[in-house]
């Protein structure tokens, strides 16, 4: 996901917004489903769109928020098999004989 900052007064229903967890300290990715603006600070409430629960927060009107721009889809599963410690093996030993084919080619045509 590409996110870009935009002021929370820019966000709407609808947007797809990373923002830190109230109670967790911790970034989250979800669609807006409310917004409103009260006391100078504009509520969101917000729900990933494969759960059923949803997040409750607010920020002040000039704070900046995340919204996506672009996505990569499939990019995290890439990732996730990236960091499998048997894909990890793999990699490795395909490197390593990668590179020790290229080091004997370069012996042998020296000589």
């Amino acid at each position: 996901m590409i996110n870009r900052r935009a002021p929370a007064q820019q966000i709407a229903r609808g947007d797809i917004v990373t923002f830190k967890d109230p109670q967790l300290g911790r970034n989250i990715t979800h669609r807006v489903v409310e917004r409103r603006e009260a006391g100078g600070r504009v509520a969101f409430v917000t729900r990933g769109d494969a759960n059923s629960g949803v997040e409750r927060w607010s920020a002040g009107p000039q704070e900046r928020i995340g919204r996506l721009v672009a996505s990569i889809p499939r990019l995290g599963f890439a990732l996730g098999l990236v960091t499998s410690p048997l894909v990890r093996l793999l990699l490795t030993a395909v490197c390593a004989v990668g590179l020790c084919t290229l080091a004997l080619r370069w012996i042998w045509r020296v000589q």
